[in-house]
Protein backbone atom coordinates (compact mmCIF):
# COMPACT_ATOMS: atom_id res chain seq x y z
CA UNK A 1 0.00 0.00 0.00
CA UNK A 2 3.01 2.14 0.89
CA UNK A 3 4.64 1.80 -2.53
CA UNK A 4 1.03 2.54 -4.63
CA UNK A 5 0.93 5.82 -2.53
CA UNK A 6 5.01 6.89 -3.24
CA UNK A 7 3.93 5.92 -7.30
CA UNK A 8 0.57 7.71 -6.71
CA UNK A 9 2.70 10.80 -5.23
CA UNK A 10 5.66 10.33 -7.53
CA UNK A 11 3.10 10.61 -10.67
CA UNK A 12 1.25 13.24 -9.18
CA UNK A 13 4.60 15.12 -8.73
CA UNK A 14 6.13 15.27 -12.41
CA UNK A 15 2.17 15.96 -13.62
CA UNK A 16 2.67 19.62 -11.73
CA UNK A 17 6.45 20.19 -12.89
CA UNK A 18 4.91 19.45 -16.88
CA UNK A 19 2.22 21.45 -16.88
CA UNK A 20 3.00 25.37 -18.22
CA UNK A 21 2.45 28.06 -16.18
CA UNK A 22 0.05 30.24 -17.80
CA UNK A 23 -0.76 33.96 -16.17
CA UNK A 24 -3.20 36.21 -17.27
CA UNK A 25 -1.41 38.66 -18.83
CA UNK A 26 -0.13 35.44 -21.18
CA UNK A 27 -3.79 34.18 -21.41
CA UNK A 28 -4.67 37.59 -22.71
CA UNK A 29 -1.58 37.20 -25.50
CA UNK A 30 -3.16 33.69 -26.61
CA UNK A 31 -6.57 35.01 -26.95
CA UNK A 32 -5.78 37.36 -29.29
CA UNK A 33 -3.39 35.47 -31.46
CA UNK A 34 -5.53 32.17 -32.04
CA UNK A 35 -9.32 32.66 -30.03
CA UNK A 36 -11.64 30.61 -32.08
CA UNK A 37 -14.32 33.09 -31.66
CA UNK A 38 -12.31 35.65 -33.20
CA UNK A 39 -11.45 33.62 -36.25
CA UNK A 40 -14.90 32.78 -36.36
CA UNK A 41 -16.05 36.34 -36.36
CA UNK A 42 -13.34 37.18 -39.70
CA UNK A 43 -14.75 34.65 -41.48
CA UNK A 44 -18.35 36.00 -41.19
CA UNK A 45 -16.81 39.08 -42.02
CA UNK A 46 -15.20 37.70 -44.99
CA UNK A 47 -18.18 35.74 -46.24
CA UNK A 48 -20.23 38.81 -45.79
CA UNK A 49 -18.07 41.19 -48.05
CA UNK A 50 -18.57 38.11 -50.51
CA UNK A 51 -21.95 38.40 -50.71
CA UNK A 52 -21.65 41.93 -51.18
CA UNK A 53 -19.90 41.65 -54.71
CA UNK A 54 -22.64 39.16 -55.34
CA UNK A 55 -25.49 41.54 -55.32
CA UNK A 56 -23.34 44.34 -57.26
CA UNK A 57 -23.24 42.32 -59.80
CA UNK A 58 -26.64 43.51 -61.14
CA UNK A 59 -25.10 46.98 -61.67
CA UNK A 60 -23.51 44.90 -64.89
CA UNK A 61 -23.99 43.76 -68.14
CA UNK A 62 -23.35 39.39 -68.29
CA UNK A 63 -21.63 39.23 -71.48
CA UNK A 64 -20.48 35.64 -72.56
CA UNK A 65 -20.25 32.61 -75.10
CA UNK A 66 -23.12 29.99 -76.30
CA UNK A 67 -22.42 27.08 -77.81
CA UNK A 68 -24.01 23.85 -78.73
CA UNK A 69 -25.78 21.20 -81.18
CA UNK A 70 -29.12 20.97 -82.15
CA UNK A 71 -31.10 18.33 -83.98
CA UNK A 72 -34.55 17.89 -85.94
CA UNK A 73 -35.71 14.87 -87.03
CA UNK A 74 -39.16 14.86 -88.84
CA UNK A 75 -40.58 13.27 -91.85
CA UNK A 76 -39.81 16.13 -94.09
CA UNK A 77 -36.49 16.70 -93.09
CA UNK A 78 -33.41 15.81 -91.30
CA UNK A 79 -30.87 18.27 -90.10
CA UNK A 80 -28.23 18.43 -87.46
CA UNK A 81 -25.16 20.69 -86.34
CA UNK A 82 -23.76 23.20 -84.36
CA UNK A 83 -24.37 26.92 -83.69
CA UNK A 84 -22.33 29.41 -81.52
CA UNK A 85 -22.29 33.29 -80.03
CA UNK A 86 -21.13 35.95 -78.07
CA UNK A 87 -24.02 37.34 -76.00
CA UNK A 88 -24.43 40.14 -73.67
CA UNK A 89 -27.46 40.87 -71.35
CA UNK A 90 -28.74 43.91 -69.42
CA UNK A 91 -31.41 43.42 -66.66
CA UNK A 92 -33.19 47.06 -66.22
CA UNK A 93 -34.37 46.66 -62.45
CA UNK A 94 -37.45 48.88 -63.05
CA UNK A 95 -38.47 48.85 -59.02
CA UNK A 96 -34.87 48.89 -58.06
CA UNK A 97 -35.05 45.56 -56.01
CA UNK A 98 -31.32 45.46 -57.01
CA UNK A 99 -30.35 48.71 -55.79
CA UNK A 100 -31.82 47.85 -52.42
CA UNK A 101 -30.80 44.49 -52.22
CA UNK A 102 -27.02 45.62 -52.49
CA UNK A 103 -27.72 48.66 -49.84
CA UNK A 104 -29.07 45.37 -47.30
CA UNK A 105 -25.94 43.49 -48.46
CA UNK A 106 -24.04 46.59 -47.53
CA UNK A 107 -25.19 47.13 -44.23
CA UNK A 108 -25.02 43.16 -43.62
CA UNK A 109 -21.44 43.60 -44.27
CA UNK A 110 -21.02 46.53 -41.75
CA UNK A 111 -22.80 44.03 -39.34
CA UNK A 112 -20.57 41.68 -39.67
CA UNK A 113 -18.04 44.34 -38.98
CA UNK A 114 -19.43 45.14 -36.00
CA UNK A 115 -19.45 41.91 -35.02
CA UNK A 116 -15.79 41.41 -35.64
CA UNK A 117 -15.42 44.80 -33.71
CA UNK A 118 -17.03 43.47 -30.52
CA UNK A 119 -15.06 40.39 -30.91
CA UNK A 120 -12.03 41.75 -30.84
CA UNK A 121 -12.80 43.85 -27.87
CA UNK A 122 -14.99 41.15 -25.75
CA UNK A 123 -12.26 38.21 -25.89
CA UNK A 124 -10.41 40.50 -23.44
CA UNK A 125 -12.93 40.47 -21.54
CA UNK A 126 -14.35 37.15 -21.99
CA UNK A 127 -10.79 35.45 -21.24
CA UNK A 128 -10.38 37.30 -17.90
CA UNK A 129 -13.39 35.92 -16.73
CA UNK A 130 -12.86 32.66 -17.75
CA UNK A 131 -8.97 32.65 -16.40
CA UNK A 132 -10.57 34.38 -13.09
CA UNK A 133 -13.18 30.98 -13.19
CA UNK A 134 -10.01 28.34 -12.93
CA UNK A 135 -8.03 30.42 -10.77
CA UNK A 136 -10.97 30.75 -8.33
CA UNK A 137 -11.14 27.19 -8.62
CA UNK A 138 -7.96 26.19 -8.06
CA UNK A 139 -7.42 28.77 -5.01
CA UNK A 140 -10.55 26.74 -3.93
CA UNK A 141 -8.54 23.27 -4.16
CA UNK A 142 -5.74 24.93 -2.20
CA UNK A 143 -8.15 25.74 0.53
CA UNK A 144 -10.00 22.67 0.66
CA UNK A 145 -6.15 20.76 1.07
CA UNK A 146 -5.52 23.19 4.36
CA UNK A 147 -8.30 22.17 5.66
CA UNK A 148 -8.12 18.31 5.50
CA UNK A 149 -4.48 19.34 6.66
CA UNK A 150 -5.64 21.05 9.67
CA UNK A 151 -8.20 18.70 10.29
CA UNK A 152 -5.70 16.09 10.41
CA UNK A 153 -3.64 17.33 12.67
CA UNK A 154 -6.56 18.39 14.99
CA UNK A 155 -7.01 14.70 14.40
CA UNK A 156 -4.46 13.94 16.26
CA UNK A 157 -4.96 16.25 18.79
CA UNK A 158 -8.18 14.86 19.89
CA UNK A 159 -6.70 10.90 19.62
CA UNK A 160 -4.09 12.25 22.46
CA UNK A 161 -6.51 13.75 24.58
CA UNK A 162 -8.41 10.44 24.38
CA UNK A 163 -5.77 8.82 25.45
CA UNK A 164 -5.39 11.21 28.35
CA UNK A 165 -8.80 10.81 29.26
CA UNK A 166 -9.20 14.38 28.25
CA UNK A 167 -11.66 13.37 25.38
CA UNK A 168 -14.46 11.09 24.67
CA UNK A 169 -15.05 9.09 21.11
CA UNK A 170 -17.55 11.44 19.80
CA UNK A 171 -14.18 14.07 19.64
CA UNK A 172 -12.25 11.84 17.58
CA UNK A 173 -15.39 11.03 15.35
CA UNK A 174 -16.59 14.75 15.11
CA UNK A 175 -12.96 15.04 13.16
CA UNK A 176 -13.61 12.19 10.82
CA UNK A 177 -16.50 13.14 10.13
CA UNK A 178 -15.36 16.57 9.06
CA UNK A 179 -12.65 14.83 6.89
CA UNK A 180 -15.66 12.69 4.82
CA UNK A 181 -17.60 16.04 4.48
CA UNK A 182 -14.41 17.89 3.40
CA UNK A 183 -13.66 15.27 0.72
CA UNK A 184 -17.07 14.76 -0.47
CA UNK A 185 -17.03 18.86 -1.04
CA UNK A 186 -13.76 18.63 -2.95
CA UNK A 187 -14.71 16.24 -5.28
CA UNK A 188 -17.15 19.07 -6.71
CA UNK A 189 -14.59 21.40 -6.67
CA UNK A 190 -12.72 18.73 -8.70
CA UNK A 191 -15.34 18.58 -11.06
CA UNK A 192 -15.98 22.55 -11.81
CA UNK A 193 -12.37 23.07 -11.98
CA UNK A 194 -11.58 20.70 -14.62
CA UNK A 195 -14.47 21.84 -16.67
CA UNK A 196 -13.37 25.91 -16.12
CA UNK A 197 -9.93 24.36 -17.45
CA UNK A 198 -11.60 23.04 -20.32
CA UNK A 199 -13.49 26.22 -21.04
CA UNK A 200 -10.35 28.62 -21.08
CA UNK A 201 -8.42 25.75 -23.53
CA UNK A 202 -10.90 25.89 -25.61
CA UNK A 203 -11.11 29.74 -25.86
CA UNK A 204 -7.35 30.20 -26.02
CA UNK A 205 -7.51 27.29 -29.03
CA UNK A 206 -5.02 25.12 -26.87
CA UNK A 207 -5.37 20.92 -27.09
CA UNK A 208 -8.08 19.88 -24.29
CA UNK A 209 -4.89 17.86 -22.62
CA UNK A 210 -2.09 20.45 -22.15
CA UNK A 211 -1.11 20.59 -18.43
CA UNK A 212 -1.84 24.11 -16.99
CA UNK A 213 -1.06 25.91 -14.10
CA UNK A 214 -2.42 29.18 -13.70
CA UNK A 215 -0.47 31.83 -11.81
CA UNK A 216 -1.98 34.73 -10.06
CA UNK A 217 -4.43 36.23 -7.64
CA UNK A 218 -7.86 37.29 -8.07
CA UNK A 219 -7.70 40.83 -7.56
CA UNK A 220 -10.51 42.99 -6.09
CA UNK A 221 -11.96 45.97 -7.71
CA UNK A 222 -13.18 49.01 -7.77
CA UNK A 223 -15.29 50.83 -10.04
CA UNK A 224 -13.78 54.23 -10.75
CA UNK A 225 -16.84 55.55 -12.59
CA UNK A 226 -20.10 56.80 -11.33
CA UNK A 227 -23.41 55.52 -12.81
CA UNK A 228 -24.24 58.49 -15.33
CA UNK A 229 -20.50 58.59 -16.38
CA UNK A 230 -21.07 55.32 -17.37
CA UNK A 231 -24.42 55.84 -18.94
CA UNK A 232 -23.33 59.15 -20.96
CA UNK A 233 -21.29 56.69 -23.12
CA UNK A 234 -23.78 53.99 -23.95
CA UNK A 235 -25.34 55.56 -26.95
CA UNK A 236 -22.01 55.95 -28.70
CA UNK A 237 -20.34 53.09 -27.63
CA UNK A 238 -22.94 50.17 -27.01
CA UNK A 239 -22.80 46.84 -29.82
CA UNK A 240 -26.39 46.24 -28.63
CA UNK A 241 -27.43 49.87 -29.81
CA UNK A 242 -25.35 50.26 -32.98
CA UNK A 243 -26.58 46.90 -34.28
CA UNK A 244 -30.33 46.70 -33.59
CA UNK A 245 -29.82 50.49 -35.96
CA UNK A 246 -27.99 48.71 -38.86
CA UNK A 247 -30.72 45.86 -38.66
CA UNK A 248 -33.76 48.10 -38.64
CA UNK A 249 -32.25 50.11 -41.39
CA UNK A 250 -31.21 46.67 -43.20
CA UNK A 251 -34.84 45.21 -42.64
CA UNK A 252 -36.19 48.24 -44.37
CA UNK A 253 -33.72 48.40 -47.70
CA UNK A 254 -35.61 44.50 -48.00
CA UNK A 255 -38.78 45.81 -47.62
CA UNK A 256 -38.45 48.03 -50.59
CA UNK A 257 -36.52 45.70 -52.95
CA UNK A 258 -39.77 43.36 -52.12
CA UNK A 259 -42.06 45.92 -54.14
CA UNK A 260 -40.00 44.96 -57.84
CA UNK A 261 -41.54 41.53 -57.56
CA UNK A 262 -44.94 43.53 -58.29
CA UNK A 263 -43.34 45.10 -61.56
CA UNK A 264 -42.62 43.46 -64.83
CA UNK A 265 -39.61 42.85 -65.99
CA UNK A 266 -37.46 44.27 -69.10
CA UNK A 267 -34.16 42.75 -70.55
CA UNK A 268 -32.18 43.98 -72.99
CA UNK A 269 -29.84 41.01 -75.32
CA UNK A 270 -27.82 41.26 -78.07
CA UNK A 271 -25.73 38.64 -80.27
CA UNK A 272 -22.67 38.15 -82.87
CA UNK A 273 -22.83 35.10 -84.11
CA UNK A 274 -25.07 31.87 -85.34
CA UNK A 275 -27.64 31.67 -83.02
CA UNK A 276 -29.05 28.50 -84.08
CA UNK A 277 -27.70 26.14 -86.63
CA UNK A 278 -30.82 27.11 -89.28
CA UNK A 279 -29.30 30.40 -88.94
CA UNK A 280 -27.70 31.86 -91.93
CA UNK A 281 -23.84 30.23 -92.18
CA UNK A 282 -22.31 33.96 -91.50
CA UNK A 283 -22.09 35.28 -88.59
CA UNK A 284 -24.73 37.99 -87.51
CA UNK A 285 -25.80 40.58 -85.23
CA UNK A 286 -29.20 40.11 -83.34
CA UNK A 287 -30.55 42.71 -80.61
CA UNK A 288 -33.66 41.93 -78.82
CA UNK A 289 -35.51 43.58 -75.83
CA UNK A 290 -37.93 41.29 -73.75
CA UNK A 291 -40.67 42.55 -71.39
CA UNK A 292 -41.91 39.88 -69.12
CA UNK A 293 -44.45 40.50 -66.75
CA UNK A 294 -45.78 37.29 -64.25
CA UNK A 295 -49.02 38.30 -63.61
CA UNK A 296 -49.67 35.23 -61.51
CA UNK A 297 -46.56 33.18 -59.38
CA UNK A 298 -48.57 31.67 -56.73
CA UNK A 299 -48.20 34.74 -54.55
CA UNK A 300 -44.65 34.37 -54.75
CA UNK A 301 -44.44 37.73 -54.64
CA UNK A 302 -46.70 39.13 -52.15
CA UNK A 303 -45.48 36.47 -50.05
CA UNK A 304 -41.67 38.35 -50.13
CA UNK A 305 -43.13 41.43 -49.47
CA UNK A 306 -45.53 40.41 -46.05
CA UNK A 307 -42.32 38.41 -44.98
CA UNK A 308 -40.50 41.63 -45.37
CA UNK A 309 -42.67 43.74 -43.78
CA UNK A 310 -43.11 41.45 -40.88
CA UNK A 311 -39.23 41.59 -40.11
CA UNK A 312 -38.97 45.24 -40.71
CA UNK A 313 -41.44 46.34 -37.71
CA UNK A 314 -40.00 43.25 -35.96
CA UNK A 315 -36.20 44.86 -36.10
CA UNK A 316 -38.08 48.20 -35.35
CA UNK A 317 -39.98 47.29 -32.56
CA UNK A 318 -36.51 45.51 -31.07
CA UNK A 319 -34.60 48.62 -32.00
CA UNK A 320 -37.51 50.64 -29.66
CA UNK A 321 -36.70 47.86 -27.26
CA UNK A 322 -33.65 48.20 -26.90
CA UNK A 323 -33.29 51.90 -26.60
CA UNK A 324 -35.75 51.91 -23.71
CA UNK A 325 -34.66 49.33 -21.89
CA UNK A 326 -30.68 49.04 -22.12
CA UNK A 327 -30.38 51.97 -20.03
CA UNK A 328 -32.51 50.23 -17.09
CA UNK A 329 -30.15 46.82 -17.77
CA UNK A 330 -27.03 48.73 -17.15
CA UNK A 331 -28.18 50.23 -14.05
CA UNK A 332 -29.44 47.17 -12.71
CA UNK A 333 -25.60 45.84 -13.64
CA UNK A 334 -24.01 48.59 -12.34
CA UNK A 335 -25.41 48.46 -8.99
CA UNK A 336 -25.00 45.10 -8.96
CA UNK A 337 -21.55 45.37 -9.02
CA UNK A 338 -21.53 47.59 -6.22
CA UNK A 339 -23.20 44.86 -3.79
CA UNK A 340 -20.62 42.72 -5.01
CA UNK A 341 -18.01 44.91 -4.53
CA UNK A 342 -19.18 45.60 -0.78
CA UNK A 343 -19.35 41.98 -0.50
CA UNK A 344 -15.76 41.55 -0.98
CA UNK A 345 -14.91 44.16 1.47
CA UNK A 346 -16.77 42.44 4.13
CA UNK A 347 -16.01 39.02 3.09
CA UNK A 348 -12.18 40.36 3.89
CA UNK A 349 -12.73 41.52 6.78
CA UNK A 350 -14.73 37.95 8.31
CA UNK A 351 -11.83 36.08 7.23
CA UNK A 352 -9.43 38.23 9.44
CA UNK A 353 -12.08 37.88 11.92
CA UNK A 354 -12.20 33.85 11.45
CA UNK A 355 -8.72 33.56 11.49
CA UNK A 356 -8.28 35.47 14.55
CA UNK A 357 -11.34 33.17 16.14
CA UNK A 358 -9.66 30.27 15.29
CA UNK A 359 -6.63 31.29 16.89
CA UNK A 360 -8.32 32.13 20.00
CA UNK A 361 -10.19 28.25 19.89
CA UNK A 362 -7.28 26.74 18.93
CA UNK A 363 -5.75 28.33 22.66
CA UNK A 364 -8.72 27.58 24.42
CA UNK A 365 -8.86 24.02 23.11
CA UNK A 366 -5.34 23.13 24.56
CA UNK A 367 -6.45 24.54 27.87
CA UNK A 368 -9.33 22.58 27.83
CA UNK A 369 -11.95 25.08 27.56
CA UNK A 370 -13.37 24.49 24.67
CA UNK A 371 -14.28 21.41 22.66
CA UNK A 372 -13.58 19.29 19.50
CA UNK A 373 -17.18 20.51 18.24
CA UNK A 374 -15.86 24.16 18.77
CA UNK A 375 -12.96 23.54 16.66
CA UNK A 376 -14.37 22.01 14.11
CA UNK A 377 -16.81 24.96 14.24
CA UNK A 378 -13.99 27.60 14.29
CA UNK A 379 -12.07 25.87 11.07
CA UNK A 380 -15.11 25.32 8.94
CA UNK A 381 -15.67 29.00 9.57
CA UNK A 382 -12.31 29.85 8.01
CA UNK A 383 -12.86 27.70 5.06
CA UNK A 384 -16.36 29.46 3.89
CA UNK A 385 -15.44 32.67 4.65
CA UNK A 386 -12.09 32.32 2.76
CA UNK A 387 -14.07 30.51 0.06
CA UNK A 388 -16.63 33.22 -0.25
CA UNK A 389 -14.53 35.65 -0.26
CA UNK A 390 -12.83 34.16 -3.21
CA UNK A 391 -16.30 33.41 -4.92
CA UNK A 392 -17.38 36.96 -4.70
CA UNK A 393 -13.68 38.30 -6.05
CA UNK A 394 -14.32 36.09 -8.87
CA UNK A 395 -18.28 37.79 -9.20
CA UNK A 396 -16.72 41.22 -9.38
CA UNK A 397 -14.80 40.30 -12.17
CA UNK A 398 -17.28 38.44 -13.89
CA UNK A 399 -20.04 41.63 -12.77
CA UNK A 400 -17.06 43.61 -14.88
CA UNK A 401 -17.20 41.58 -18.23
CA UNK A 402 -21.13 42.07 -18.23
CA UNK A 403 -21.12 46.17 -17.06
CA UNK A 404 -18.24 46.28 -19.99
CA UNK A 405 -19.88 44.29 -22.75
CA UNK A 406 -23.31 46.35 -22.66
CA UNK A 407 -21.35 49.62 -22.58
CA UNK A 408 -19.45 48.00 -25.39
CA UNK A 409 -16.35 49.84 -24.08
CA UNK A 410 -14.06 49.64 -21.11
CA UNK A 411 -14.46 50.95 -17.71
CA UNK A 412 -12.31 52.61 -15.43
CA UNK A 413 -11.49 50.20 -12.26
CA UNK A 414 -8.84 50.51 -9.75
CA UNK A 415 -7.63 47.12 -7.56
CA UNK A 416 -8.67 47.84 -3.95
CA UNK A 417 -6.32 46.20 -1.52
CA UNK A 418 -8.41 44.26 1.42
CA UNK A 419 -5.38 43.79 3.94
CA UNK A 420 -7.03 44.80 6.57
CA UNK A 421 -6.85 45.21 10.33
CA UNK A 422 -9.61 43.99 12.18
CA UNK A 423 -9.52 44.21 16.20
Amino acid sequence: MRIVLVLLFLSLSIKVLAASELTLKEALLKAGASSPELKASEYDYQASLGALKMERSVFYPIIGIESGYQKFDSDSEYISGTFSNVFGEYKFDLGGSGYFQYRAASLEADIAALKREKAQKFIQWSIETKFSRALYLQESLKLYSTALEQNKTYAQMAQKKKSSGLASDADVIEFDLNEAILRSDLEDIKSEFNEAMNDLRASLGLEYTEELALKGNLAHFHISENLEQVKSKLNKSSYGFRASGLEAQRASYMKSSSYGGFLPELTLRATYGRRGMDEPEGPEKTYFVVARWELFSGFKDLGAYQKASALQEKTEYEKRLNDRNLPAVLETEYKKFLAIQNRVDLESQNRERSKKYLNTVMSEYRRGVKNSADLKSASMQLLETSLRDLKYRFEGIKQKEVLQSLLGNSISFEVYSTDHKVN
